[in-house]
């Protein structure tokens, strides 16, 4: 029996894990700001060098790494950058040498996501040059595991700790929930320095500098993750006070307004829609899957006594499954363009995985309520 429960806690943590990762993966599957207008445009010959390179995008951006390749394949510290809005204005040096130049640019959208890329032009003739190399991937690697590290933290942890207080009433699985709650708030404390990092292009050994934080700290990523590490902190408290409900809710509510903060689906227009939708999807998504560690510790321990706490997770679950497909189906509607687009872009591809794991849930969710929880009542070892 021990082996069993063992092996059915294994099972627990990869879906969990899986879970976590479409979550990620969703949320970054949408388009982000892309350049919609260069002067020169991207590839032109001219006779002489332009005074200025302007770049412009489809929304607002912060600027962070723009830097001028010569043709001699030069780095120039000699330019000036000018950001406004959409639009960053690249003031060039005089003398420029006769061949391709590269203007190489690393910003991030209104969304908080990074967006790179370079463009050329030739003064004279077109010459052999090479755009630096855009990410390090030692540092985009780093980046997505802290983001599964926040979301452990803001889904597992804080749910978790908002299923204690309110539906089980008492402790189960604490050392599980509090270790995802300390993951979560290094993760996101983690994520900020690394974004500024990766807009700036500097190493990870530049971690130590102010600048990358302070412009981390400038983009819209910035207040989401305050949020989060907010949230995440009175989790803790939470967890720590003997079960403060209050505090719990309030824990609970961050952990929503986090994601609404930041993110293309909550920056989509409109967003008077989008935001809310992302709120209450981020809250529900929180609430179930932190459920199910204590849910498998209560039931592991106690037996048929855990059945007041599950029929009372029941009851609330239906509902608030309820608005996350409401609120889900509402955001992928805004952001899809066609139906078509579930089999031909590559969010559409992760939206028709999670849709089809989604559904396996809730027929899981339908088995659990109307055959495994009576038999539980009966203290059948089997449905436990």
């Amino acid at each position: 029996m021990a082996r069993a429960w063992c092996q059915a806690d294994k099972t627990l943590m990869r879906v969990l894990a899986g879970l976590l990762l479409l979550v990620c993966l969703t949320g970054e599957a949408a388009a982000h700001a892309s350049l919609a207008f260069t002067e020169p445009r991207d590839g032109t010959v001219l006779t002489q060098a332009p005074k200025t390179v302007q770049l412009r995008f489809n929304e607002d951006v912060t600027a962070g790494a723009v830097n001028l390749i010569d043709a001699s394949g030069k780095l120039r510290s000699d330019v000036i950058v000018d950001a406004k809005g959409e639009a960053i204005t690249i003031t060039l040096p005089p003398g420029l040498p006769q061949g391709t130049q590269i203007v190489s640019y690393r910003v991030i959208s209104e969304d908080g996501h990074p967006v790179t890329g370079a463009v050329t032009f030739s003064i004279g003739a077109p010459t052999a040059n090479r755009a630096p190399e855009s990410t390090d991937r030692g540092i985009d690697a780093l980046i997505w595991l802290t983001r599964l590290g926040l979301y452990l933290g803001l889904f597992a942890g804080i749910g978790g700790v908002f299923f204690l207080n309110w539906i089980a009433r008492r402790r189960a699985a604490a050392a599980l929930i509090e270790v995802a709650l300390i993951i979560g708030i290094v993760s996101a404390a983690a994520s900020l320095g690394l974004q500024g990092l990766d807009l700036f292009g500097l190493p990870l050994t530049g971690i130590v500098a102010v600048a990358p934080w302070k412009l981390a700290l400038g983009t819209s990523l910035g207040p989401s993750l305050l949020i989060a590490i907010v949230a995440l902190g009175l989790g803790h408290l939470a967890s720590r006070s003997g079960g403060s409900r209050t505090l719990s809710a309030i824990a609970l509510a961050g952990a929503g307004l986090s994601l609404a903060a930041s993110g293309h689906a909550a920056t989509a227009p409109p967003e008077a829609l989008t935001r809310p939708a992302v709120f209450i999807h981020g809250v529900a998504v929180a609430f179930w899957l932190g459920a199910l560690a204590p849910l498998v510790a209560l039931i592991r321990t106690s037996g048929g006594a855990a059945l007041p706490t599950v029929n009372r997770f029941s009851r609330a679950a239906m509902p608030v499954v309820g608005l996350l497909a409401l609120t889900g189906l509402t955001l992928a509607a805004i952001q899809l363009e066609s139906v078509g687009a579930l089999a031909t872009t590559r969010y559409g591809i992760i939206l028709s995985i999670k849709l089809v794991l989604v559904a396996a849930l809730l027929g899981l969710a339908a088995l659990n309520r109307f055959r495994l929880t009576p038999a539980m009542a009966q203290d059948a070892a089997a449905a436990r």
